[in-house]
């Protein structure tokens, strides 16, 4: 999977699961338009906050729009 298909990957998996862009950029130590330019391709992000990104999409369970 290239960096192209892994940003739509979990862009969408982040809507689906209703994780919001502030969320997931306080839990990376970001600010929340990193997550929005990264996301649309306009930057990169170090593999370690990557990987922070990608496991925390997989990892949190929601319900019913809620994180958990």
């Amino acid at each position: 999977m290239n960096l192209f298909e892994i940003r739509e990957k979990y862009r969408l998996l982040r809507f689906k699961k209703k994780i919001k862009s502030k969320e997931l950029a306080k839990v990376l130590g970001v600010v929340e338009s990193q997550i929005s330019n990264f996301e649309h391709g306009r930057n990169g992000m170090s593999e370690k906050k990557l990987l922070q990104y990608m496991n925390y999409i997989d990892n949190t369970k929601t319900y019913g729009g809620e994180t958990l």
